[in-house]
């Protein structure tokens, strides 16, 4: 048997490779893709698997070994993975779309409201050349969600499966709320039923539950959202809001610190960290609030990075770099930068108890910008206490698993969809390494990388 390195070498020069090939327009007559030599991580958590061969084969994934066991089938198109890392596509549990890192909402509100067509297919492209093949969207503007999946799902433009919430439900008088058009308001439980059974009519797939709301209104919600099959995302206050909502029976609590998701101030109880964990209520931490100024005003320089607005009309680039250009001033920070320090142990409690930890970004939110949001949380979550294989575990499989989507994504193997991506590097000793995707494949479509196609020695060669 011949060694890795120069099985390699050979593969490499049985290969007509033409790295400006991208996956759409490179000739692949025989409907497969090989991507070989990486280190794949499937998503199950066991070892990575070393000089690896994933075969995709439409839309699905139909084989998996290593360049020793796997032939590349004569005329594949090839993904060259070496020194890369193969993993599942991410699933980044809390993004927005109706916000793009600006700094002010009452400025972009109503720019996003009338222009939303000219800058979400951008800010989708951000989000998927990051890794995150598909996305939740907890809260935004109801027309908004719905173009944009919808759009997606079309092959309109391209970006990550979307799930979508559009408004909230929040505590109000219903009138307030018309006027804002990113929240429905109610002061009633018939009130909270009947605001989501107008959302799910209008094809949500999830509802989002503010708080301040009472337990009969949240109850109201989730026996209308379970009805049909769909779920609730909430934010919780207080250890007793918390309480309540998993009572009423929310399937997730979005952020932690600032005495949400059921956090006392500036630490858990034991008992509360016990509860959360029996209950297997799924914490969605977005870490990002808040830490992402800290990151901000270590090295303010990111904010002109090209590549985090790269996608956007100049005339939007222009307009957001703007609105944060004195981003210590912005009013959504003054309370994070109060409870920020309280994050880290918060975080690390969670964790340390086996709470359900899910990775959603808050994409969108100031300074947060969808190129980067994804890469971020993930290293934020690895730095405050959490496993490499754990968080990329709370970015691919687990997600898909509170979704009910574990049988098409969420894992690399035989059967499922084709949403993989590659870095350059090895993210279980750096994490850092989830900033340099250089792979987005999605479905068996290639939006980010490069491949060539097999020669006809290529066969024997990777054996």
């Amino acid at each position: 048997m011949r060694s890795p390195g120069s099985v390699f070498v050979l593969l490499c020069a049985g290969l007509l490779f033409n790295s400006s090939l991208t996956a759409q327009k490179s000739p692949n007559a025989s409907g497969l893709t090989a991507i070989v030599g990486g280190m794949l991580v499937d998503g199950h958590g066991g070892a990575p698997l070393h000089h690896s061969v994933v075969i995709v084969e439409g839309k699905t994934v139909k084989a998996v070994g290593t360049i020793d066991n796997l032939p590349i089938p004569q005329g594949a198109r090839v993904i060259d993975a070496r020194g890369k890392t193969v993993l599942p596509g991410l699933i980044d549990m809390h993004a927005h779309s109706d916000i793009v890192g600006a700094g002010v909402y009452d400025q972009w509100h109503p720019i996003s409201k009338a222009r939303y067509k000219e800058f979400v297919p951008a800010m989708e492209k951000h989000l998927l050349f990051s890794g995150v093949t598909t996305a939740r969207e907890v809260g935004g503007f109801l027309e908004t969600d719905l173009y944009m999946r919808d759009s997606i799902n079309r092959g309109d433009f391209p970006g990550p499966r979307r799930l979508v919430s559009g408004p909230w439900i929040n505590f109000g008088e219903p009138a307030e709320g018309e006027k804002r058009h990113h929240t429905v308001n109610v002061n009633t439980a018939e009130g909270a039923r009947s605001a989501a059974i107008k959302l799910l009519d209008a094809g949500v797939d999830l509802i989002k539950a503010y708080p301040n709301l009472t337990e009969d209104m949240v109850r109201a919600i989730t026996e209308e959202a379970h009805k049909r099959g769909k779920h609730v995302a909430a934010h919780a206050d207080s250890v007793e809001d918390m309480n309540m909502r998993m009572r009423a029976g929310v399937d997730s609590v979005e952020h932690i610190g600032l005495g949400r998701s059921g956090a006392a101030g500036t630490s858990y109880t034991p008992e509360m960290l016990a509860h959360i964990a029996q209950s297997g209520i799924a914490i969605v931490p977005t870490l990002n609030v808040g830490l992402v100024y800290d990151e901000t005003e270590a090295f303010p320089g990111r904010l002109e990075n090209p590549k985090e607005l790269e996608f956007f009309p100049a005339e939007f680039q222009d307009l957001v770099r703007s609105s944060v250009r004195n981003y210590s001033h912005l009013r959504y920070f003054d309370d994070k930068r109060r409870g920020g320090a309280h994050v880290p142990h918060l975080f690390k409690q969670l964790v340390d108890a086996g709470v359900r930890i899910l990775m959603g970004t808050e994409a969108g939110t100031p300074l947060n910008f969808h190129h980067s949001a994804a890469p971020r949380e993930m290293v934020w979550m690895n730095r405050l206490g959490m496993s490499p294989m754990d968080v990329i575990l709370a970015s691919t499989r687990r997600p898909a698993q509170f979704l009910q989507m574990d049988r098409q994504i969420g894992s690399i193997e035989p059967g499922k969809l084709a949403d993989i991506i590659a870095v350059d590097g090895n993210p279980l000793h750096e994490m850092a390494a989830m900033h340099r995707v250089s792979v987005v494949m999605k479905e068996g479509v290639l939006h980010k990388g490069r491949a060539g196609t097999a020669g006809t020695n290529a066969t024997q060669l990777a054996r």
